[in-house]
Formats: structure tokens, sequence, C-alpha cells
């Protein structure tokens, strides 16, 4: 639940007030590899929101850590 009584300030008050009551639920997944010296990445997170589209958000990665010889 969230509810706010304040005024936006523009040289006279404007009143800014809002109430509202919603649910949230998310869920994240993750996972990594390491192959040598290359790691790939990934992940998906699924944001549902009352009153919103359920929102599902990826990204994927990959790395590459050189192995450096210093002589």
């Amino acid at each position: 639940m969230g509810r706010s009584d304040r005024f936006l300030d523009f040289g006279f008050p404007v009143p800014a007030r809002f109430r509202a009551n919603r649910t949230t639920y998310s869920g994240f997944v993750e996972a990594s590899h390491g192959f040598g010296p290359v790691t790939l990445s990934g992940g998906v997170r699924l944001d549902a929101i009352d009153g919103f589209d359920a929102r599902l958000t990826e990204r994927a990665g990959v790395r590459y850590q050189p192995e450096w010889t210093w002589r």
C-alpha cells in the first residue's frame, strides 16, 4: 500500500496526493559457467504488478579473462 500527502512547490503549493494498493510478484534465475578464460552468463527476471502487464527481462553475457604472463 502506498500513500502520499505531499505538495509540489512551484512558488505556490500543488497537492500531489496518491493512494495505491498493489501486489507485486517477482522472481529471477541466473546462471554462469566458465570454460577456461571464457565465462558465459545469463539471467531472466519476471515482474508481475497489479494493474500492469507482466514484464520479462532477459540478459546474457560473455566474459573473456586472458591469462597474462609477466616476464
